[in-house]
């Protein structure tokens, strides 16, 4: 059985997020890209996405019964790679069932608190899903979201607006919420004993190299990458150079 690959999609994205490397990788690993829009928690998504692992390995429990201290994980384990919302669900499984996971990649990650003006900003949004559609709120979505000096690439743009289109109102409300609820996961970074790579685009406007050297310090012997010419969605915007550091990742 080849080796499994879990990639977590982030905020308005699905598996089309990850396309490049479900490609690239798909020969040599079991590439699971789990549907989770329909969770209201972090909690539940991480679960779900535990449960789809498991199922995919015939493995009995969903969730694995503690270990003895000091005793070896025999058991089916996965690497994962969540994106934005996608790494705080990689954290939750951190969180969960550390045994489940051999290596951990968080790419343009936040575990910053609610900000003070954040729910604000997020029932906006939810009212412009629920008043003018999914396809205006992605067209100002790609404009905050997609770099500048990008905005002109159209094929980049689609592929951003279309997934976001795939969205309902609901299944936005639902993630912005979840977002507003969102528990501290500062605890979990310091529990890490898997092989990490923190990973963000260099350009990227809502994950900044500050923020991700801060988080890659606080996971012992976390790598750290950036993707030069890279912004939130370095999979699409750098596939190449992003692909080649998730392989050099799976290989550590």
């Amino acid at each position: 059985m080849k080796p499994c690959l879990m990639l977590l999609p982030g905020s308005l994205c699905d598996a089309g997020v990850w396309a490049p490397q479900i490609e690239a990788f798909a020969g040599a690993y079991d590439v699971l890209v789990p549907d989770l829009k329909g969770l209201a928690t972090l909690d539940a998504r991480a679960r779900a996405a535990i449960d789809l692992f498991d199922r995919s390995r015939m493995s009995q429990p969903r969730l694995s019964q503690p270990q003895a201290p000091g005793s070896q994980f025999s058991g089916p384990q996965m690497s994962v790679a969540g994106h934005a919302l996608g790494a705080r669900v990689a954290l939750e499984m951190v969180r969960l069932a550390p045994e489940r996971i051999a290596r951990l990649a968080l790419v343009s990650p936040s575990i910053a608190p609610v900000a003070a003006n954040e729910a604000v900003k997020r029932q906006e949004g939810i009212g412009l899903a629920f008043q003018q559609g999914m396809a205006e709120l992605a067209r100002r979505y790609c404009a905050h979201m997609i770099m500048p000096e990008r905005s002109d690439d159209a094929a980049l743009v689609g592929q951003i607006s279309a997934m976001v289109q795939r969205f309902t109102p609901a299944q936005y409300e639902l993630e912005q919420t979840m977002l507003l609820r969102r528990p501290d996961q500062q605890p979990v970074l310091a529990a890490i004993r898997c092989p990490t790579l923190v990973l963000a685009g260099a350009d990227d406007p809502l994950s900044p190299q500050a923020r991700n050297h801060q988080i890659a310090a606080e996971i012992a012997g976390a790598a750290l990458t950036f993707i030069a010419g890279g912004g939130h969605f370095p999979m699409l915007e750098a596939p190449a150079d992003t692909t080649a550091a998730l392989r050099q990742w799976l290989q550590s």
